[in-house]
């Protein structure tokens, strides 16, 4: 459709990049726009209506109440990675910055996931002070900002928060290996649950 716009002249259709899947509840298929940086676009299946969320941003993680979409907006293209992490209303329309990337990306955040509860929110942080050049895991209060940094973290990667705990991969620039880490007590050290010095692309949960 977009080729076949361009060569009539007409206006030119959305771009696009690749599905990335549907909403929790099955509603909404979750869509990006073929450009740097991709974006984040839901098509409604029942009414035909996108709603278009932010460009340069990808879905880090979903609650049950509103505001129920995080967001990591920016990150892209050249540079450190990691961006803000906004929530947002995906009905209203309305969002809110919980973490802002700082002066310089410093601090810079990447991924996250809510807790079960839905209430805090696990992710990654560049931080100068501590990890220049790796993200570490910090626990967040969206309502407050209050941040809570997990120390033996650095190069954190992949995070799930399941109801047995932090599920976290660790494999940065500076690791040899792939290793699979859960912490279970936000007061104990994690626990590796597999390593490898190969790569692991993704973690999924059955």
């Amino acid at each position: 459709r977009q080729r076949e716009s361009e060569r009539l002249g007409e206006e030119p259709v959305e771009r696009f990049g690749q599905l990335e899947g549907l909403t929790p509840d099955g509603g909404g298929l979750v869509w990006t726009r073929g450009q740097a940086g991709g974006s984040v676009d839901i098509f409604d299946l029942a009414t035909g209506v996108n709603r278009h969320f932010a460009d340069n941003a990808r879905i880090a993680s979903w609650r049950v109440p509103q505001p129920r979409l995080l967001l990591q907006l920016g990150g892209c293209c050249a540079g450190r990675g990691g961006g803000s992490l906004v929530v947002w209303d995906d009905v209203a329309m309305t969002s809110r910055v919980v973490a802002e990337i700082g002066q310089n990306a410093d601090p810079a955040w990447i991924g996250g996931a809510w807790d079960p509860s839905g209430t805090r929110i696990a992710a990654g942080r560049f931080d100068n002070g501590t990890s220049r050049d790796e993200p570490t895991l910090v626990i967040l209060d969206p309502s407050t900002g209050a941040t809570q940094p997990i120390p033996g973290t650095l190069g954190v990667g992949q995070i799930l928060w399941l109801p047995e705990g932090i599920v976290f991969a660790l494999g940065g620039r500076r690791q040899a290996s792939f290793e699979l880490m859960l912490l279970h007590d936000m007061s104990a050290q994690a626990v590796s649950l597999y390593k490898d010095a190969g790569y692991v692309v993704a973690v999924v949960r059955p």
